[in-house]
């Protein structure tokens, strides 16, 4: 059954990749829209990438701890 619990929080690893491309997509049509508005853009671009690689970095450690429970 633990094992069952780390397949899926690895899973939640590939969702996250899914989101960053989702994120840098729109972000990447944002510049193309409006090339003056970058700047504006560039401080929730960092703030948005940390918060999603935070979950990403959650996800990881919980696999971790779920494996050493495991083993």
């Amino acid at each position: 059954m633990t094992f069952l619990a780390i397949g899926i929080a690895a899973a939640g690893i590939g969702f996250v990749g899914i989101g960053l491309g989702i994120f840098f997509g729109k972000y990447l049509e944002g510049i193309a829209r409006n090339p003056g508005a970058v700047k504006e853009m560039n401080r929730f671009v960092f703030v948005g990438f940390a918060l999603i690689e935070t979950i990403a970095i959650y996800i990881l450690v919980l696999a971790l701890l779920l494996y050493g429970k495991a083993v």
